[in-house]
């Protein structure tokens, strides 16, 4: 007979189904939504394009949908602080953009308005920055968390101004934001503390292993044969990316190399 489940035993309750809803608010053509992509040009450029060697890099390029623009735009500020200190310009015979970008804030910020209200779950909300590991030169996005789990109105993605007399350039199909769900009260639920690593033998005993491992890569101390590869040249350290301590043990929990994101399908 089967194992009779015990009745001080709470069952294991099902995870909550997340939504992520994109109202129009109008015509969005050239606009585009899309699960986050892994690679980065200057990743690409790394020898042996070992930045992707780094899955919390990899993993946090992915985490969320990218929001791309339909047209360029450029902003020259010339270091004041009034809202008629940054100059647009958008470029083309038919730019989309015009209207949906405004310096209103001042103290050189540009604005972008997206042309979609987002609902999400309860207690759920969106954290809106700029795409992870990349840059736009001479600003800087300015994150913030959205509650959309109630909100009906629209929010926009702002960006501030760096150098004084530049102009920054925003291309067609520049990845504008970054939206990445987030559970609202997991912060304040989370419960900080601090300990000596001596309190856990079995953690300081595998940082010693990991500590000998990385030794042996840098060079400090002659690695082993399974280290070194058939060009002479000492392996990585990937016990992480393979989701493994460093005696080869399966880490717990479930080990994610991706994530895997829905598209949004095409409205009617």
């Amino acid at each position: 007979m089967p194992d009779q489940p015990n009745a001080d035993q709470k069952p294991t309750p099902d995870p909550v189904q997340q939504t992520l809803t994109a109202y129009r608010l109008g015509d969005t053509t050239g606009w585009s939504i899309e699960p986050a992509g892994r690679s980065r040009e200057w990743m690409d450029r790394t020898p042996r394009k070992a930045a992707y060697w780094c899955l919390p890099i990899t993993m946090a390029n992915q985490a969320g949908w990218v929001v791309r623009l339909p047209s360029a735009v450029t902003a020259t500020w010339n270091g004041k602080d009034s809202p008629d200190a940054v100059k647009l310009d958008f470029p083309g015979k038919t730019n989309r953009l015009k209207g949906l970008v405004a310096t209103n804030f001042g103290a050189g910020i540009v604005s972008f308005a997206l042309p979609w209200v987002f609902k999400t779950t309860d207690g759920t909300g969106l954290w809106v920055r700029g795409e992870p590991n990349s840059h736009t030169p001479d600003c800087v996005p300015l994150e913030g968390i959205v509650e959309t789990d109630w909100s009906p109105f629209p929010f926009t993605m702002n960006y501030r101004l760096v150098k004084r007399n530049s102009t920054v350039y925003f291309p067609e199909g520049m990845a504008l934001c970054l939206l990445a769900p987030v559970t609202m009260d997991m912060f304040e639920a989370t419960q900080p503390k601090m300990l000596n690593v001596s309190e856990d033998q079995a953690l300081v005993e595998e940082l010693k292993r990991h500590g000998q491992k990385r030794k042996m890569q840098s060079g400090q101390i002659k690695p082993t044969e399974d280290m070194v590869d058939s060009q002479g040249r000492t392996k990585p350290v990937l016990d992480y990316l393979k989701g493994e301590k460093t005696d080869g043990e399966q880490g717990g929990g479930k080990h994610r190399k991706a994530f895997e994101l829905t598209p949004f399908e095409p409205a009617r």
